[in-house]
């Protein structure tokens, strides 16, 4: 298998949430964000949020649009870490972060619209605390998220009417909502900024 192909196909699970294909991905990018990270103070489980966060990123971005490759697809997933670790670090630090020039050299004919460290760790919390709640008002939320019509949902979740329909996801959301406040990332995001509720 050629290396394009194999960037196309895991471009395709991360697409797909393909498990197979994104277990590939973990083993065969996992050390080298590792490595980058260790260099610059952080941890194997930082490392780990950062493979996390990188595959929603890049899981929101296909949805609506093509990725167009100008590296190799491991040069340029490690390049979105290497942001998002450059951005944890600078707030964290309120410093700005200098990395190498050879680290810098590999990745910086990347696109800039990975950027988005905070937009990360909304869907991350976001995720958690969906999660978190039960089967029901889960699946509730998610058809709500994906804009399903009211009737629509009335009939896939049986139930008997649009007002309970309506008092149902109001709880859900309020639950939710709870959970996200509860989440220790919560803070460290809203120091940054209002909120994301």
């Amino acid at each position: 298998m050629q290396q394009g192909d194999r960037d196309y196909e895991w471009l395709e699970a991360i697409r797909s949430g393909d498990k197979k294909g994104l277990t590939q991905l973990y083993q065969y990018v996992m050390p080298s964000i590792v490595k980058l990270v260790i260099r610059y103070g952080g941890t194997e489980e930082h490392a780990r949020d950062l493979f996390q966060d990188t595959i929603l990123i890049l899981y929101k971005k296909l949805q609506y649009s093509e990725i167009t490759l100008t590296s190799s697809f491991s040069t340029f997933f490690i390049a979105i870490c290497r942001n998002l670790w450059a951005n944890h670090l600078k707030k964290k630090s309120n410093n700005h972060v200098t990395f190498s020039d050879d680290i810098k050299s590999m990745y910086d004919d990347q696109p800039d619209w990975y950027e988005v460290e905070e937009q990360s760790l909304q869907t991350r919390m976001l995720y958690k605390a969906l999660n978190k709640l039960g089967d029901d008002c889960r699946q509730l939320l998610e058809l709500f998220f994906q804009k399903v019509p009211m009737d629509e949902i009335m009939i896939r979740m049986k139930y008997g009417s649009y007002e309970y329909v309506r008092r149902r996801k109001f709880m859900c959301k309020n639950k939710l909502i709870e959970f996200i406040k509860n989440d220790p990332s919560y803070k460290e995001l809203t120091e940054n900024q209002k909120g994301i509720l």
